[in-house]
């Protein structure tokens, strides 16, 4: 069920599809929205029709200005450890809600001329082979970060079918989404304001976010 925020005065809209883990980010995005005359609302990113809720909004004189896409995490276990139905449900649950939701998202912005369309990845999908070989097998899935590497992919494809259409759609790669204080969770809102507010001179396509205390790490070629 959707979770809309107290009824305001609002010129528009964000959408946040997201898992219910992701409920800090939904409740501080929506304090942070109401605060620039928007309107939040909070659907599951397992959504069959994405497409309705944004024309709903439409029809209700609040046009989307901003949509976010998060994804839950995948099951744990390593590739040799992770049944076929895992590695279909990860697929399912980033690559293919991602694809609904940005074609859906694409159109309803695309209508406006502008707006915004983020993309929030984990950074298990495009991390390097050194720090994968020292992740506990306890503390890894093979098949979520699969999915994740190719979350990230749909965005780069996304960007380049609305951009030129004055859509910016953008990919923000965190660490340990799920567990994120209430301040970090802020934090990554802010993130998100930035890349919203942006110039079309200088749209950012990617960020990396992470806590001051965790190493960064080059792009290098994901194993498992």
């Amino acid at each position: 069920m959707p979770q809309p925020f107290p009824a305001i005065t609002a010129h528009g809209s964000v959408v946040l599809w997201a898992p219910p883990e992701h409920r800090a980010l939904a409740e501080v995005l929506g304090q942070q929205a109401q605060s620039r005359g928007l309107h939040v609302e909070h659907h599951s990113p397992q959504i069959d029709e994405p497409a309705v809720v944004l024309e709903a909004l439409r029809a209700r004189g609040l046009p989307t200005r901003l949509v976010i896409f998060a994804a839950g995490a995948g099951r744990i276990g390593t590739a040799l450890h992770t049944q076929a139905v895992d590695w279909q449900q990860a697929w399912a649950q980033q690559c293919l809600a991602g694809l609904r939701a940005g074609l859906a998202a694409g159109s309803a912005l695309l209508a406006q001329r502008q707006g915004t369309l983020i993309y929030l990845g984990d950074d298990r999908g495009v991390t390097d082979a050194q720090t994968v070989r020292h992740t506990p097998p306890t503390a890894f899935s093979a098949s979520g970060a699969v999915a994740s590497a190719g979350l990230r992919s749909l965005s780069q494809s996304m960007a380049r079918a609305w951009g030129p259409r004055r859509v910016h759609v953008a990919h923000v790669r965190l660490q340990d989404s799920p567990r994120w204080s209430a301040a970090q969770a802020a934090a990554v809102a802010q993130a998100c304001w930035m890349l919203h507010e942006q110039a079309a001179t200088a749209w950012t396509h990617e960020l990396d976010l992470r806590p001051s205390h965790a190493p960064a790490h080059h792009n290098g070629v994901f194993v498992q």
